[in-house]
């Protein structure tokens, strides 16, 4: 596969992850909550304060989406390795911490308010547990791609 039929992929999956991340925010989510009230899990209130929490953690979810964007037209051009994709990375670590800390610290209060039920903290304590490998992942890679970015540096440099 070229570099630029890759870079093509790459933007196609993130369009895709892009559209569903809006179907799951306001569809899925949504959806979700007015079946945990018909089924007496919740109260209309405690669902619209579940909408209500979980709406803002879609944004560092779409930071990560426009970072990969970036680093996928720079593939494109054969700019894989380099400080910049090193850096992005490091910003979808720092994304996904706070996107994990956010979630880590508001899933128990919902619980131990009683606005929530084991289910769901467990749910939630599972996706806090993906946060966490997506953060150490993203922190590995962006180590790896900086050093290769200094090591093509340092070979074009004799060139």
């Amino acid at each position: 596969m070229t570099l630029r039929k890759l870079s093509v992929w790459l933007k196609i999956i993130i369009i895709a992850m892009g559209i569903a991340g809006l179907l799951l925010y306001f569809l899925f989510v949504p959806f979700v909550g007015m079946d945990y009230v018909r089924d007496g899990v919740m109260t209309d209130g405690q669902a619209l304060a579940w909408l209500v929490f979980l709406v803002p953690t879609a944004a560092p979810c779409y930071l990560v989406l426009f970072w990969c964007w970036n680093a996928a037209c720079d593939i494109g051009r054969d700019l894989t390795f380099t400080r910049r994709n090193a850096a992005r990375l490091k910003y979808v670590m720092y994304a996904a911490l706070a996107d994990t800390a956010y979630l880590f610290i508001g899933n128990p209060v919902f619980f131990f308010i009683d606005a929530s039920s084991p289910s769901i903290f467990a749910f939630f304590a599972f996706v806090d547990f993906a946060g966490i490998v997506i953060a150490v992942a993203a922190g590995c890679l962006s180590h790896l791609v900086y050093k290769a970015a200094l090591l093509r540096e340092e070979n074009d440099s004799f060139v």
